[in-house]
């Protein structure tokens, strides 16, 4: 039988962007997670999903709410990703700018942003995917990406040659 061992290091493999997802909760209290499983899903309409453990402290948050906020981190952004991916720390620098009901919170200067209504949330194993209908993007303009790639962040170099067979 496979271990976890086993295919977290396959699975290691596969370089993948980093995102901090955040959300509020009912009582109006700002959430985040570190995320390296965003993936878009369809283009029209234009959805979204990302995964999260079932275990995590602010599952309920983001289960019950209406909207999340996906910030597509730059390269220089490592420790906003260390950050979010703790518990029981301060997350959130600075208290996060108020927000209009409970629209999740807004981190400023990523490599991008998305807002999501949530559209819908499947059991999957140890975790939930959460999927968002995105309403609203923002660029953060040139930066290079934070990749995610073997337990350690790094960059993208955007050296491949683009070759077309």
């Amino acid at each position: 039988m496979l271990s976890s061992e086993e295919f977290k290091r396959c699975i290691g493999s596969f370089p993948t962007g980093v995102a901090v997802v955040t959300a509020t909760a009912a009582d109006g209290t700002p959430v985040g997670v570190t995320v390296s499983s965003l993936t878009s899903v369809s283009l029209t309409p234009p959805l979204i999903l990302f995964c999260l453990d079932k275990h995590a402290l602010s599952r309920q948050a983001f289960s019950g709410s209406r909207q999340f906020r996906v910030h597509v981190l730059a390269r220089e952004q490592a420790g906003m990703a260390v950050r979010f991916a703790k518990r029981g720390v301060a997350k959130f620098a600075q208290p996060a700018a108020p927000q209009a009901g409970l629209e999740p919170p807004h981190l400023p200067d990523t490599h991008a942003s998305m807002l999501c209504d949530t559209a819908c949330e499947y059991d999957a194993g140890d975790h939930v995917i959460l999927v968002g209908r995105v309403v609203a993007v923002e660029s953060g303009g040139d930066a290079d990406p934070l990749v995610y790639y073997r337990g350690r962040f790094g960059r993208f170099s955007g050296d491949a040659p683009a070759s077309h067979a």
